[in-house]
């Protein structure tokens, strides 16, 4: 899955850094507070924010050890050499630790936040990510709980929300599911028996991708490139 990928992309950026460096290391508590901060600035004063400052950072964590020795030397970020402001190395990799965060969430503080976001452009792709998570290997222990009132409460406000039945759909194929296998089996039935065209249109754009993605070596080599001075 995408997940899967951008999992290991990132977990390769670590390893890459650790073998780099030996006075420092990328720990996964310090993912952690990366994940929180790409969630922060989705929500910066309301707004959206994928370029930013230092002292953006440091308001969220007062530790310029962190983003100067381990997350622009990793690559994770990069800097505008000419005006400094720092960004994500690719949208998709800000996306994806923001959606690892929500996952991570209490149960009724993700909810609070899906209602508030869920009408969002900015958030659709979050949003596909956070399916793919709570479908993962390293989804937390409410997964099924989140998943449930996602699904449910989009499907119950489609209207209101404007939000099209087959983005719904689509979050089906980001988890994998073809089985329903929740509480609100349902629900999931008839979306995916009413998608298949869908589900199939999706398949094929992701198909290639990850059976590219699926090399080891190549996740390696893009990895390695991003380390390159």
């Amino acid at each position: 899955s995408r997940v899967e990928l951008y999992y290991s992309a990132v977990e390769e950026i670590k390893r890459e850094f650790n073998s780099k460096f030996t006075n420092r290391s990328f720990l996964a508590t310090q993912q952690r507070i990366l994940e929180g901060f790409s969630f922060t600035l989705f929500n910066y004063g309301g707004k959206t924010k994928h370029i930013f400052s230092e002292d953006d950072f440091l308001s969220y964590r007062d530790d310029r050890g962190m983003l100067r020795r381990v997350f622009l030397p990793s690559k994770i970020l990069d800097v505008f050499r000419d005006t400094n402001e720092i960004f994500f190395i690719h949208l998709t990799f800000q996306e994806f630790l923001t959606a690892m965060n929500l996952a991570q969430l209490e149960y009724q503080k993700s909810c609070v936040v899906i209602r508030s976001v869920i009408e969002k452009s900015s958030w659709r792709e979050i949003l596909r990510f956070y399916i793919g998570v709570l479908h993962s290997d390293f989804r937390p222990d409410d997964s099924v709980k989140k998943f449930d009132y996602l699904t449910k409460f989009a499907w119950d406000m489609r209207d209101e929300l404007g939000i099209i039945e087959s983005e719904i759909a689509y979050w089906f194929v980001e988890a994998g599911i073809e089985k329903p296998k929740s509480p609100f089996d349902g629900l999931k039935k008839s979306l995916w028996e009413r998608f298949d065209k869908g589900k199939e249109c999706a398949g094929k754009i992701f198909a290639p991708v990850l059976r590219e993605w699926r090399d080891e070596d190549k996740i390696r080599g893009i990895v390695s490139s991003l380390q390159e001075p």
